[in-house]
């Protein structure tokens, strides 16, 4: 029998799941969604160019209940995929989930009533790490229930949460989708990584009030190989520069405390140790017109500042790299593990 999400009572919540090449998994994942208790949905399902049978798997299930809309477009990546279904979500709230991940079945009900009840911009809730390749799991909560309005989100509890990769990602987010469309946010297209942080900073410079909500709702599923995270990434110091400027942003409009900065950079210096650690393994440093590349971008982006920030055995490191000793260098990364 199918489902009609315009005879449901209640706010309209808009689901986007960008979708690439994931035959295996995506069936499990569109049934999550659709099986949650709260009724009142409209599922976006972004086929982003995908080869294998996703899209049409997407089509199959969209014929059984009339919530699903499903968007087939060339391949862009993640952010040019999420940004289709922002430009369909007729919703009330927008969430975002991984074509990977699942929702507990309780969790948009309970989302909605925390919105509705703190007229909340947003609101940010628990989740828990799993491991698909060891079947570990750990769950990461705020371990607060509570609404703040953006200045004292910032003051008490903000850089805590960045800390703790709580901010951080889209997924953990119910958002209001008129925040979104007024304030014609999207995700940088040209970046492949540091995109959801700067989309989640540039989110807390529009809002108003958010609220924190510590149940765990959601299962972000880890694959080391093949995820973003464990991958060299060309364009990296471009996305690190866009990444700070929307912190700069963010410093601009509200008064931010320096644990709060310290925590936003703090990311910014793991990622880019992550990157010079990869970046050995996939370009001669040896060749003069590289390294020079490197050194100007090194400058450019006022990296050495970040630098600074580092703990002492990192600060060697990058020590190693300005002073060319890449035999060093390169040595450290494979005792890493990179």
């Amino acid at each position: 029998m199918k489902v009609s999400y315009e005879q449901e009572c209640g706010a309209v919540v808009s689901i986007i799941v960008p979708i690439y090449n994931r035959e295996k998994e995506i069936r499990n994942c569109i049934y999550n969604i659709v099986e949650q208790s709260y009724r009142a949905l409209q599922i976006i399902l972004v086929n982003d160019g995908s080869t294998d049978s996703s899209g049409a798997i997407c089509d199959e299930i969209a014929k059984e209940d009339d919530r699903i809309i499903v968007l087939h477009k060339a391949n862009g990546g993640v952010s040019s995929a999420r940004n289709a279904g922002l430009n369909a979500c007729t919703g009330k709230y927008v969430l975002f989930v991984d074509s990977d991940d699942y929702l507990h079945k309780e969790a948009i009900s309970k989302l909605v009533c925390a919105a509705e009840r703190e007229c909340a911009d947003f609101v940010l809730f628990g989740f828990s790490y799993v491991n698909v390749d060891t079947g570990e799991q750990r769950e990461n909560s705020p371990g607060i229930t509570e609404c703040y309005d953006t200045e004292e989100f910032i003051q008490k509890v903000c850089a805590e949460l960045i800390n703790k990769e709580f901010f951080n990602p889209p997924w953990n987010k119910l958002i209001l989708a008129k925040c979104i469309q007024d304030n014609k946010l999207r995700f940088n297209e040209a970046i492949s990584i540091c995109e959801d942080m700067a989309f989640s900073l540039q989110l807390l410079a529009c809002a108003r009030r958010i609220g924190v909500q510590e149940d765990i709702l959601y299962d972000y599923n880890i694959k080391e190989t093949g995820s973003l995270v464990y991958k060299y990434n060309a364009n990296f110091l471009e996305a690190l520069s866009y990444y700070r400027d929307c912190a700069a942003e963010c410093y601009e409009k509200y008064t931010c405390p320096d644990e709060m900065r310290d925590s936003i950079e703090r990311i910014s210096v793991n990622r880019l140790y992550v990157h010079f650690m990869k970046m050995l393994g996939k370009v001669d440093l040896s060749n003069k017109k590289v390294y020079e590349e490197l050194m100007t971008a090194y400058q450019k982006y006022e990296l050495r500042e970040l630098v600074k920030m580092s703990r002492t055995l990192r600060k060697v490191y990058f020590f190693f790299i300005e002073k060319r000793m890449f035999a060093i260098s390169r040595l450290w990364s494979r005792i890493k593990g990179y």
